[in-house]
């Protein structure tokens, strides 16, 4: 049996992403360094800056805020309410359980009163996949309370799965203006708040087991409008991938990062003219930007 790599003890895990051995008592003390050091090698934040945690009340979430807060960060967080049902609720509550466990202060945004309708209702009366309208919906949402707040960046609790599945999508269809964007740190621009994303570096099940150990509140089931989204299927290719040939996932994004990331910059879709969008004066490659839009075919159908 193996050495725990941090105390010499026998170990009860293995790593094989990192081929580490590691006991159940040491496995938090080794997630939470790698966080810092993640956050540390990509200049995302440091201590002194106020840090807003996108909370959900899933799994990611709840353990970078957490963790954010263990490391002594400056966090508080923001939670998007998309609708009414039975998993909204329960993902509320989780988020008011963790506040109460790290004493850390949270915000509501509610999409209905922002725009009249939850995203069921908005999904059916557009014909549009819940998915991407909530993407874009609550993207805008977070980044004008962070603006408007005054935060000095926006975290969000993308692992390394998401960031793959992301990936394979991406470069399935070719899609240079979102490969741009899929970098760990998105510095502030006009009024876009910087964006950072510490748990890169980690999968699902590593996160998930650090939640457990750590027996951290947070709903253990899929959103119910995710049905159909492209993104589990990725999940689940990348997941016999790395089964046969690991540590596929992170040569997988940490290459594109290092290599190909560096031939996008310096390509012409990185000059792409960003106008400002005529209705709410954010960047926007149209004249109109996409959640203006929404907001635009709501209203016409009222």
């Amino acid at each position: 049996m193996p050495r725990c790599r941090l105390c010499g003890g026998r170990s009860n895990l293995f790593l094989s992403e990192h081929r580490l051995p590691l006991c159940k008592n040491c496995y938090p003390k080794w997630f939470l360094r790698i966080t810092e050091r993640t956050i540390e090698k990509w200049k995302m934040f440091n201590k002194n800056e106020k840090v807003l945690v996108a909370v959900s009340g899933g799994k990611d979430s709840v353990a970078l805020w957490y963790s954010l807060s263990k490391l002594g960060y400056n966090t508080s967080a923001v939670h998007i309410v998309i609708s009414e049902t039975e998993y909204s609720l329960k993902s509320e509550n989780f988020v008011k359980e963790i506040s109460n466990i790290i004493k850390s202060p949270y915000h509501i945004i509610r999409i209905k009163n922002e725009l009249g309708k939850d995203i069921d209702e908005i999904s059916k009366e557009l014909k549009r996949e819940h998915c991407s309208l909530c993407s874009i919906i609550k993207r805008r949402l977070l980044n004008k309370f962070a603006f408007e707040n005054n935060y000095d960046v926006v975290v969000t609790g993308h692992n390394l799965d998401d960031e793959t599945a992301s990936l394979l999508g991406n470069v399935l269809r070719w899609d240079l203006k979102y490969l741009l964007n899929q970098m760990p740190v998105l510095e502030k621009k006009d009024n876009f708040v910087k964006k950072a994303k510490p748990f890169i570096r980690f999968t699902d099940k590593e996160i998930k087991l650090f939640s457990q150990i750590e027996k951290l509140p947070f709903i253990d089931e899929r959103c119910p409008f995710s049905k159909g989204a492209h993104s589990i299927l990725y999940k689940e290719v990348f997941e016999r991938i790395e089964k046969e040939m690991p540590p596929s996932k992170w040569t997988f994004y940490s290459n594109f990062v290092k290599k190909i990331h560096k031939i996008l910059l310096n390509s012409k879709e990185k000059e792409e003219n960003l106008n400002k969008c005529k209705i709410c004066n954010y960047p926007s490659s149209k004249e109109t930007c996409s959640f203006c839009r929404i907001k635009e075919k709501l209203t016409i159908k009222n």
